[in-house]
């Protein structure tokens, strides 16, 4: 199913956004001895340290962006990076438990796609 025409480019961007961050994630891998034998893509990507100075970021980045920042209209974004942060250690092998909603619930919450609707620019913009 495809979710960007149904919510619009900026989620979009935001989920480019996300990928980026993923993609910096497996940047910072160690690399030597230490790589080999780290036996998780948690453990090798450094832990939930890294992964929550990444996912801090990149939220603050996005809602700071004034074509991205409707997405997070409303929101607790300090709630937002512990989710996220948490479900991309559940991901990757580490010890969290992603606890937040399903993607379809956040998706098909009727609520959001009111308040989406009620504002001309929501899903509009595109990724530059």
């Amino acid at each position: 199913m495809n979710y960007t025409a149904l919510v619009g480019n900026s989620f979009s961007a935001m989920r480019m956004a996300l990928a980026g961050s993923l993609a910096l994630l497996l940047y910072a891998l160690p690399s030597g001895i230490e790589a080999q034998t780290a036996s998780s893509l948690y453990e090798r990507i450094g832990g939930q340290a890294v992964i929550e100075a990444v996912v801090a970021d990149t939220i603050d980045q996005v809602a700071a962006d004034s074509h991205l920042n409707q997405s997070f209209e409303g929101t607790n974004l300090k709630r937002i990076k512990r989710l996220l942060a948490e479900q991309i250690c559940d991901l990757t092998g580490g010890p969290c438990h992603y606890s937040g909603d399903t993607m379809r619930r956040v998706l098909w919450s009727g609520t959001d796609h009111a308040q989406c609707a009620a504002r001309p620019s929501c899903g509009t913009q595109r990724a530059q």
